[in-house]
């Protein structure tokens, strides 16, 4: 019996005589960059750097999370405010309208320590300032729509940051509550 060599495309099915016994993987194609997309990384190793980093569930802001709970406070993650708004705030209390970033030093340009890579460096500063405008469009359309924005930098510990928004969640609900009020 003849056993034949079938081209899959990217894949080649192996003849069984080449068969061993051992459990069969498939070759894998090695990856290529797509083309629309291979021109703002300076190298494949940053590429894949920035692919991995994570859009939400960042260390801080779990850390912020952990720290919120145990502190006894209850809130929602990473849900839109208002209808109509692409913008998700990594915590929000619905009750009171107060809507918590987290914001990285570098995604977000930290005045302390953000920094500038110098491969691509004009596509990075578009990059960089459109997240500025973006952080600022977004704050300004929810405190339009009578939320509270807090921004909180990923640098900030965790206690102060929880300090900060207990604070401005007591106030909050004593505006809405006169009998909570009490002056400071």
């Amino acid at each position: 019996m003849r056993h034949l060599e079938l081209s899959l495309g990217r894949f080649t099915a192996l003849p069984a005589s080449a068969y061993d016994g051992a459990p069969m993987k498939a070759p894998v194609a090695p990856r290529q960059a797509h083309p629309a997309m291979s021109s703002w990384a300076s190298t494949p190793g940053v590429r894949r750097s920035m692919q991995s980093n994570r859009p939400r569930n960042t260390a801080p802001e779990i850390a912020l999370r952990s720290a919120l709970h145990r502190a006894g406070m209850r809130f929602w993650k990473h849900r839109r405010p208002i209808q109509g708004v692409r913008c998700e705030p990594d915590v929000v209390f619905p009750r009171i309208r107060l809507a918590v970033f987290v914001d990285g030093c570098f995604w977000h340009s930290c005045p302390d320590h953000a920094t500038r890579p110098v491969a691509n460096g004009d596509w990075w500063a578009r990059k960089l300032e459109g997240n500025v405008a973006r952080d600022r469009r977004n704050t300004e359309t929810l405190q339009a729509a009578g939320w509270t924005v807090l921004r909180i930098w990923e640098h900030v510990p965790s206690p102060k940051a929880v300090e900060e928004i207990e604070v401005t969640a007591f106030r909050l609900r004593a505006a809405m509550m006169p009998s909570l009020r009490v002056t400071r």
